[in-house]
């Protein structure tokens, strides 16, 4: 299962007209998903994303980027990243900050319908 967690300002701010990136991958997002809820072969790929409303103001998801990765070997690893440098952890201290902040994150986004509601909404915009 892949989850994911985006600022909406992220996704609502207009962009250059040469650029169009965001209205397409806001647009095969949802098909992602749909695509991802039927037949066995998908099974193990349902993409969950949920999207932090702008109204929330400050929250743990500035601290910048991160990704948290459970391995094969029950291991789990992380890695943050930032304007300077990015780093690889693996001590149970810093994973556990991690997954700390990732629960913080997830409290302040949008349950997954909704949020794919405004990422609809917003892709229809753009077009």
């Amino acid at each position: 299962m892949s989850r994911s967690v985006l600022l909406s300002g992220s996704r609502v701010r207009p962009l250059p007209s040469p650029c169009r990136a965001r209205p397409i991958q806001l647009g095969t997002r949802p098909a992602c998903r749909d695509r991802a809820a039927g037949g066995a072969a998908s099974r193990a790929f349902r993409p969950q994303l949920q999207v932090v409303p702008t109204r929330v103001g400050m929250y743990p998801g500035y601290g910048g980027p991160f990704t948290l990765a459970d391995l094969p070997d029950n291991r789990r690893v992380g890695h943050a990243d930032n304007q300077l440098a990015a780093r690889i952890v693996d001590g149970a201290d810093e994973i556990a900050t991690l997954v700390g902040r990732w629960e913080q994150i997830r409290g302040y986004a949008l349950p997954v319908d909704q949020s794919l509601e405004l990422i609809k909404k917003v892709a229809t915009s753009w077009s």
